[in-house]
């Protein structure tokens, strides 16, 4: 897949159904269904098991599921549906994820969860109440992990007194021990179950069926077979790996009590690939040292048998929650990377019928662990046999295999000799009789020791039944140990069947001759690609959708996985305003993301609306939770503004592909999970009336949507397992059609080579092929297992080649003492032939053979006649056992440089002393020992002598065989069974000479201890005398007898002569004169391999000149012979990278290098993410970057941050000119200071500032205080730095010149200036400014008086001079124009003149009266105020 196939994800959506069946287990907890009712709703629906099993996890679907189980197992209805349904439900992927996920969230959270014993106990109860279902279906459940929930509890979480509940933990848990089986092998997995990790009170019990010997017929028999099988490999790899569950991996580890486990830490994905099987993980990982300890051991993987292919592996974390079972699939041997890295690669799958997903993922963000569990055999084929067991239905061969059933054969005395005379002619009488046993009877047990013809026997047989046998009984079956074997045997065959006949069907051939043999399976299948294709697609499509996790909510998701939160948004919406129904999805999506108004009332939308401002200054809801360091993950708070910045620094950068995006983003630590707490508070208040969801604050909104994103994950993840599940059926269907092509292909051929590991794989095949006859090479190492599950009763023939059939022995592991039926098969009345007589070494070698194999071994006549007169020159000894006193016993590794050094300069010794390079074989039984002796033999130019180990040396032979045994300081390994077989094996390779080195003083001290092979092996060396401490040679030219002790002695010796330094030409009689007088070249063969060019009696130097390379630069230079390497002086020129990324090149001479300095000086110059140039040196580590920060800060400003560029940025400096308020002036203040009065004055919290709702109020607010609108920006006019201290200088609106004395910001003071009024009256008056509003004020009504305010200064005096009053004396001439002083005031009416005037009455008479009381009409009629009477005529008018 392309980078761009990467980031185009496309959407792959679970079916509806998924999602149907999620609403109707809501609906039953929301309606408190009863089982009546959900067993209608179930009954109604014909795929709700499958349904049920990939279920959509929305909000509370652990509720959901728990009330579910808890209504149905407890309801009294006595109906067998109760048991069904609770067995589709354990059977559930998704709740085994909720599961999964609750018990982390459980330990990571404790201390922030309030009801952690509730919490605990309804764990606990979904499996309680799940207890009376079938018992198998449980066990295979992720039950385990309660229950490891309840160590981590226990161990990390001492406050915490959970005793009782705890207590019904291991009640559980005894319980589901006691409830094993027998006779269920048919559904017990053959591979690792994590609850078999968990034993009760540390015991080691079986909780997957019961190995019981009492077995009577065949299916008892395969369930025995079965149970005994899988423990042998699992007892103590279960045992260990509950040691270390119970003592964790922090403190420091007993490696005594983890005998079967190696461990390593660390693990970082590499790749995800899909291949026509399964799914192929790639991961890295590194040696393990959480225990602190000081050494680790350095590892050569070109050679290690640790994380062998086919091994079994755990993986888990710290706390050994979870345990994922797989299988290696292929190890790196790059032994540089380790090197430079510490890191090895390593590819595996998983065990099982999931794909582990989520489990897997979840684990790569914590400490990782990975156990390589190591078993007598390897785990892979064990669980091929086992898989093959349990599709048996009745135990083929029975009479084979079961003592009771057995019927006798007999021995019949056939007349061979006139079927195969040639044959027979070379047959002696053992031979003749195996070969009739071969070839007329059914069944055929040949043993024999090493040499006595057994491989060629079995090649000749079964050249014979090939003839004999009709295609149709074709072809015939071999099946051996290892592939060297298989090889060594095929090639055999070839001289009588033809290559095109013969066949080898799988694993790796080294036999360039087989190789061209090896079994093509490839064909063109009936098989539809395109489907199986896009299933791989999908895979990798969802994969790359996890481990991104770039999941984005909108309102459907809302709909779809939190209905309870969709309603209430909508119901709190609905109480202010009206919402039309389209609009539904617009609200929700504005919810979530938060989207701006175009218009600068962005910053108080929500504030006006939705009221999010306000309640942005609490935090009542989401509690901030901080990981409890149990599974060590490393929670890390990542600062915003350097995620954006390092955003923006990458945006012109190419993207990295997911794999290394997942490994740089710590795995998705921080997105995996939710937090529990604050979503159940959340749900709380959901359920609240008076609580408004749209008032909830930012980290509670985060809070949310991380948990939306959460359940769109857990989606994927079930998504993945669903898909997953269609590939494997689609695969499942090509295999059998492969199956089928295969059987086709290989009915045709003669003859079929397989070993015991590919006969367990390819058993489903071979089971179906028309062979009649099977040929078992090595039998006494094949287990019964092996046999039984390749066995069929169409095989007519069975023949058995081997050493002593002890069976026994195999069972490295498990804790039975009764072997009995592993012994059935060497105890039946089986035809069997021992063949006793040796055709390929020396007797001596064969006598010690005989005390070794505790058998008779006879010599045939040939062996006297011919191998017996042969000699090997140089040596005066066909046979010793050379014991070395003098080898350095401290390396506890599986080399030894010592007596790799004598042995191969024994080997030039023999070349020089004329025994041919290809009479001669080196072997040891440890692979890092051959390859040290093959190094040592290229340092001498000597590369045709061959080395092997003794596993590939099997069934081959040569004149002379040296063995390395290696001294090994681990004496426990060194007694095992597999050992001491390698040593019995490499003992009777050699025809005319043997020799063997070791350190067996040690070995004697060592078997002491032991009642084993070696305890009776070392005590006949010392009582036979076969034990020397020296090496005796023989000198091939004059007969000379000489001892040595130590290797060097042979670099003295020059031509296979040690007798003189020179060997002359002319023939001297004795005595009569001496040699050092030849005058003769010398010619000597010096021990450089060049002839000696001094006269025969000058000592010998050699003066050849040649061209070397020089070891430690490779370079080559014209040196002399035996010039010491280390004192030349190399003069070549070399340019010099000093590391593989730095591109700058340095000119020495050679020799300068040591002394030069060994870096780059140039300057480094890379543009790092940054986007500096790196100042540095290029030998110094770019990071941290120490430059000026330059980064963009989350105001939008640069070059403002004064702290270097790795350093958490300073406050931004940046200078913003805000226009006040009073428009005329204008202040500089910092972009921090702004930022502090948001935080102060208005009350935010830090963190809101750095969201992109909190980066967009700061931007506004910024930039409405520099246009000027201070007054916009709510609460900016009241704080106090933001208020013009500048002296007033506004104009006023009286338009008087009079100087304020206040601040710009504040109200101007009164205005003084004096103004001369001049009243309607004619008087003047002289006022201040002020006063006139003053006065104003105090006359007018308060709504006449604003309006007055805002009018202008003249019409405000015109006003005033209307509305003031005079208060001066009046002095207005009054109407009657009489002078009568007034005293009242100007702007008073006066007082009434009391001037007396006379006055004629109508009646004629005149009267005195005043004046004010007198009033003349415009008629002139003379009106009176009072009534007035003449004093003459007394009339009143």
């Amino acid at each position: 897949m392309s980078n761009e196939d990467y980031y185009q994800l496309p959407e792959i959506n679970l079916d509806l159904q998924d999602y149907e069946i999620s609403l109707l287990i809501r609906e039953c907890f929301i309606k408190k269904f009863d089982f009546e009712e959900i067993k209608c709703r179930f009954d109604n629906d014909s795929d709700i098991k499958q349904k049920l099993k990939y279920m959509i996890p929305i909000h509370q679907s652990f509720d959901y599921y728990y009330y579910l189980i808890k209504t149905i197992s407890e309801s009294d209805n006595p109906s067998q549906d109760k048991k069904k349904y609770l067995e589709y439900i354990v059977r559930s992927q998704s709740l085994q994820n909720i599961i999964s996920e609750r018990c982390y969230l459980l330990i990571t959270q404790a201390n922030s969860i309030d009801n952690l014993e509730y919490q605990i106990e309804q764990l606990f109860q979904i499996f309680f109440l799940l207890k009376d279902i079938d018992i198998n279906i449980l066990q295979k459940s992720n039950i385990s992990l309660i229950f490891t929930l309840q160590k981590i509890i226990e161990i990390n979480y001492r406050d915490y007194n959970f005793k009782e509940l705890f207590q019904k933990f291991d009640d559980f848990l005894n319980l589901i021990f006691k409830s094993t089986q027998v006779q269920q092998y048919k559904t017990i997995p053959a591979y690792p179950q994590p609850l078999e990790c968990l034993q009760y009170l540390n015991e080691n019990n079986q909780i997957f069926g019961q190995t019981i010997e009492d077995y009577q017929d065949s299916a008892t028999y395969l369930d025995y077979l079965f149970n005994f099988l899988r423990e042998d490999y699992i007892y103590y790899i279960r045992q260990q790996i509950n040691y270390l569950s119970e003592k964790g991996f922090i403190k420091r580890i007993d490696r005594r009590y983890l005998p079967n486990i190696d461990l390593y830490q660390d693990i970082k994905l590499i790749q995800f690939e899909i291949n026509n099987l399964n799914i192929k993980w790639k991961i890295s990982l590194k040696q393990f040292h959480l225990d602190k300890r000081t050494i680790v051991d350095q590892i050569d993987w070109n050679y290690s048998n640790k994380l062998q292919i086919g091994s079994l592996i755990c993986i888990t974390n710290i706390e050994c929650h979870p345990l994922l079972f797989g299988l290696i699939i292929n190890r790196s041997k790059q032994q540089d990377d380790y090197e430079i890295s510490n890191r090895i690669d390593l590819e595996f799958r998983f065990l099982g019928p999931k794909s582990q997903i989520m489990e897997f993922l979840n684990l790569l963000s914590q400490q990782t662990i990975l156990m390589d569990c190591r078993t007598s055999a390897q785990v892979e084929a064990q669980i091929y046999n086992l898989e093959s067991i349990k599709k048996m239905h009745y135990l083929p061969k029975t009479n084979l295999i079961l003592q009771s059933l057995q019927t006798p054969f007999y021995y019949k005395n056939y007349l061979l000799s006139k079927c195969f005379p040639q044959l027979l002619s070379t047959c002696d009488a053992e031979q003749e009789k195996a070969m009739q046993l071969i070839l007329f009877e059914k069944v055929a047990f040949i043993q024999g020791l090493p040499g006595t013809g057994k491989t060629y026997l079995a090649t000749r047989a079964v050249s014979i039944l090939n003839q004999k046998l009709s295609q149709i009984d074709k072809p015939i079956l071999i099946v051996c140990q290892n592939n060297h074997t298989l090889d060594y045997f095929l090639e055999s065959l070839l001289q009588f069947i033809p290559a095109d006949q013969i066949v080898r069907l799988g694993g790796n051939s080294k036999s360039a001759k087989i190789n061209s043999y090896m079994f093509q399976s490839r064909s063109n299948l009936d098989f539809d690609q395109e489907e199986f294709k896009e299933l791989k697609y999908q895979l990798k499509t969802i994969f790359n959708r996890l481990i991104q996790y770039e999941y984005t909510i909108n309102a459907q998701d809302i709909t779809r996985f939190w209905l309870e939160l969709r309603d209430k948004l909508i119901n709190d919406f609905r109480k202010e305003r009206d919402l039309n129904i389209s609009q539904v999805d617009e609200l929700l999506n504005f919810w979530i993301n938060v989207k701006s108004l175009d218009d600068d009332q962005i910053l108080f939308y929500q504030s006006q609306i939705f009221g999010d401002h306000a309640i942005l200054q609490n935090e009542k809801i989401t509690k901030q939770i901080q990981l409890n360091n149990v599974f060590g993950t490393q929670h890390m708070q990542l600062n915003n503004q350097q995620d954006q910045d390092q955003q923006q620094s990458n945006q012109n950068e190419e993207p990295l592909p997911p794999i290394e995006q997942f490994n740089q983003q710590n795995q998705n630590h921080s997105n995996l999970h939710y937090n529990f707490i604050g979503i159940e508070m959340i749900q709380q208040c959901l359920q609240d009336n008076t609580f408004n969801i749209w008032q909830l604050n930012h980290k509670d909104l985060c809070e949310i949507i991380k948990y939306l994103k959460y359940l769109k994950y857990q989606e994927d993840c079930l998504l993945f397992e669903k898909t997953y599940k269609k590939f494997k059926k689609v695969s499942q269907t090509l295999q059998n059609l492969e199956a089928s092509n295969d059987l086709y292909k290989l009915n045709k051929y003669q003859v079929i080579g397989v070993t015991v590991t590919d006969a367990a794989y390819y058993s489903h095949i071979l089971k179906q092929l028309n062979s009649k006859v099977l040929v078992v090479e090595e039998a006494e190492q094949i287990l019964l297992s092996n046999l039984v599950t390749i066995l069929t009763n169409n095989f007519e023939y069975v023949v058995l080649f081997g050493d002593y059939f002890n069976l026994e022995e195999q069972f490295q592991n498990y804790d039975q003492t009764n072997f009995y039926f592993l012994k059935n098969i060497q105890n039946q009345q089986i035809p069997s032939v021992v063949l006793s007589t040796q055709r390929r070494m020396k007797p001596n070698i064969a006598d010690f053979l005989k005390r070794i194999y505790q058998q008779n071994i006879k010599d045939h006549q040939d062996i006297h006649e011919t191998t017996n007169k042969k000699e090997v020159k140089g040596l005066d000894s066909d046979f010793f056992i050379f014991d070395n006193q003098q080898l350095d016993l401290d390396l506890d590794i599986k080399q030894n440089v010592q007596e790799a050094e004598m042995i191969v300069q024994m080997v030039q010794y023999l070349i020089q002393a004329g025994n041919k390079v290809s009479q001669i074989t080196v072997l040891s039984q440890y692979q890092q020992q051959v390859e040290l002796i093959k190094e040592k033999f290229r340092n001498e130019n000597q590369t045709q002598v061959r080395v092997e180990s003794v596993d590939d040396y099997l069934g081959q032979e040569n004149d002379i065989v040296i063995i390395s045994l290696v001294i090994l300081n681990n004496h426990k390994k060194l007694f095992k069974r597999k050992y001491q077989n390698r040593i019995k094996t490499a003992f009777s390779r050699a025809k005319l000479g043997l020799y063997v080195f070791g350190y067996f003083d040690y070995y004697s001290r060592q078997s002491t201890l032991y009642d084993s092979f070696f305890s009776k092996f070392i005590t006949q060396l010392y009582d036979e005398d076969y034990l020397t401490h020296f090496i005796p040679l023989k000198c091939h030219i004059h007969g000379t007898v000489k001892q040595i002790q130590q290797s060097s002695y042979f670099l003295n010796i020059n031509g296979g002569c040690f007798c003189n330094n020179h060997t002359c030409k002319k023939q001297y009689l004795p005595g009569t004169q001496n040699q050092n007088d030849c005058q003769e070249m010398c010619e000597k063969i010096l021990k450089c391999r060049h002839k000696c060019q001094q006269r025969c009696q000058a000592q010998c130097i050699c003066t050849f000149t040649y061209y070397e390379i020089l070891p430690e630069c490779n370079h080559t230079v014209l040196i002399q012979c035996g010039q010491d390497l280390a004192d030349v002086i190399c003069q070549e020129d070399v340019e010099i990278y000093f590391h593989s990324s730095c591109k700058h090149t340095n000119k020495f001479k050679c020799y300068e290098i040591n002394s030069a300095y060994q870096e780059c000086q140039h300057n480094c110059d890379k543009v790092l993410p940054c986007g500096h140039t790196c100042k540095k040196k290029c030998r110094e580590r770019c990071y941290p970057c120490e430059q000026k920060c330059i980064k963009s800060m989350t105001c939008g400003h640069r070059d403002q941050c004064k702290n270097l560029c790795y350093q958490k940025c300073s406050p931004c400096a940046y200078n913003i000119t805000i226009q006040l308020h009073c428009g005329m002036h204008s202040i500089q203040k910092k972009c921090f200071e702004i930022k502090n009065h948001i935080i102060n004055d208005l009350k935010m919290p830090p963190t809101f500032l750095n969201s992109r709702i909190g980066m967009e109020l700061v931007f506004r607010i910024s930039e409405n205080l520099a246009k000027g609108l201070i007054k916009d920006v709510k609460n900016f006019q009241q704080i106090q730095d933001f208020q013009c201290k500048y002296p007033c200088s506004r104009p006023r609106k009286c338009g008087h010149q009079f100087q304020c004395n206040n601040y710009c910001y504040q109200e101007c003071t009164p205005c003084e200036y004096e103004i001369l009024l001049t009243l309607k009256c004619g008087h003047q008056y002289q006022y201040q400014c002020e006063d006139v509003k003053v006065a104003l004020k105090e006359l007018l009504p308060i709504e006449e008086y604003e309006n007055l305010c805002q009018s202008e200064h003249e019409k405000i005096l015109q006003l005033f001079e209307n509305c003031i009053q005079c208060s001066k004396p009046c002095d207005k001439i009054r109407a009657c124009e009489h002078y009568f002083p007034c005293s009242n005031s100007c702007s008073q009416p006066c007082i009434p003149c009391q001037v007396e005037i006379t006055i004629t009455l109508p009646c004629g008479h005149l009267r005195l009266v005043k004046c004010h009381t007198v009033q003349t009409s415009s008629t002139g009629i003379v009106k009176y105020d009072d009534e007035q009477a003449c004093e003459n005529c007394s009339i009143i008018y």
